[in-house]
């Protein structure tokens, strides 16, 4: 590949095209080669004598700076690959989705080390979005305040759950804004909250607004 150049740009989104038959084709390749070396070689020739295999066409599935894969479309001597351009584009829509759906899979892994990390911890804990959603109670939440998050879903729904009276409430309200309104500073207040149970109970609470809000 060219000097200071990407390899894995050369390989995106395009076919390979190898010859076996008459003879194996100017890239000196080889059916065994192909395959890595994985299949024996006096394999393979029994495979290229008894298959029509001419030619291969390898197509890299490639997304970003990562390389997922290869599909290989095997065809006889006298056929070539029609419409290249379509199975190209169509290849590359499946690294796409590919490059998505390990994404997707490390997310959820991290959200799942995420839950086990802070259920571990004596502290109750909760995660709340930008949008008012809370995503995330750790267990000593629950076990302290009785709440899950199907009782609080939202702030709204914690706040009128947690300090009933409507004065109370809006002077807690006032108290969180505040204290959300320095990104990654930590504010600490004492508030007096509701249990599930009917309850109450004087709560040092330390809210830090993340990065993202």
């Amino acid at each position: 590949h060219p000097r200071g150049g990407n390899p894995l740009s050369l390989l995106q989104g395009q076919a390979w095209k190898f010859t076996f038959w008459p003879e194996i084709g100017p890239e000196g390749m080889s059916f065994y080669e192909l395959s890595f070396r994985q299949i024996p070689p006096e394999l393979c020739d029994e495979i290229c004598r008894t298959l029509p295999i001419g030619k291969a066409y390898f197509i890299f599935l490639v997304w970003g700076e990562r390389l997922f894969g290869n599909v290989g479309i095997i065809l006889p001597p006298d056929r070539e690959l029609e419409d290249t351009q379509v199975v190209e584009s169509f290849l590359r829509q499946a690294s796409i989705a590919i490059a998505r759906r390990q994404t997707e899979d490390r997310l959820h892994r991290s959200e799942r080390r995420l839950q086990e990390v802070l259920d571990a911890s004596p502290i109750p804990t909760a995660l709340v979005q930008a949008d008012g959603r809370c995503t995330l109670l750790n267990r000593a939440f629950t076990e302290r305040f009785g709440y899950t998050l199907s009782d609080i879903p939202t702030g709204t729904e914690w706040f009128e759950c947690a300090f009933p009276d409507p004065g109370y409430q809006e002077g807690a309200i006032a108290a969180w804004k505040a204290n959300l309104a320095d990104p990654g500073a930590v504010r600490s207040r004492t508030l007096l909250v509701r249990c599930k149970d009917g309850a109450e109970k004087t709560v040092r609470f330390s809210s830090i607004s993340l990065s993202d809000g």
